[in-house]
């Protein structure tokens, strides 16, 4: 049996549509795990300018969002001066997947220096910070596959 050229042309065009291949899946799993993490900076940054309006500084700490279904958020280190000046440095690690022809997963890390002032004029300033050694390596059962910015 003799297969003509359009039906070889027609097979190779269904292969090259099937889906990504599997570095694809990978890429797209990390930019989603990328945008989550950036996502999730942005609401981090948000309740603690909420929260900070009713709470003291170590209170609003304790009760950030400290895990979320695709991430955890850790605290690194943080200070506060008299006059309401604070500086808390986060990690946020977050997971994403791909969901094309190959299915993969895989795991962000995005640390981020939060700084501004409690009381009438409040602020909440947030810019890319250094990760320190020692960080979980997984969540969720997902190895952190870079370290990302909160830059596009």
């Amino acid at each position: 049996m003799r297969i003509g050229v359009p039906l070889l042309l027609v097979l190779a065009l269904g292969l090259v549509g099937c889906g990504a291949g599997p570095a694809q899946a990978e890429s797209d799993a990390i930019d989603k795990a990328t945008s989550g993490a950036r996502d999730a900076a942005a609401r981090v940054r948000e309740s603690l300018g909420t929260q900070l309006r009713t709470q003291a500084f170590a209170d609003t700490l304790k009760s950030l969002p400290v895990g979320f279904k695709s991430g955890a958020v850790t605290v690194l280190d943080s200070s506060q001066d008299p006059a309401g000046s604070f500086v808390a440095r986060v990690s946020i690690v977050w997971d994403g997947e791909s969901n094309g022809g190959f299915y993969e997963q895989a795991a962000v890390r995005l640390c981020v220096k939060y700084s501004g002032v409690t009381g009438p004029n409040d602020r909440v300033d947030m810019v890319d910070a250094d990760c320190l050694g020692g960080l979980p390596a997984y969540v969720n059962n997902v190895q952190v596959a870079r370290t990302v910015t909160l830059g596009k």
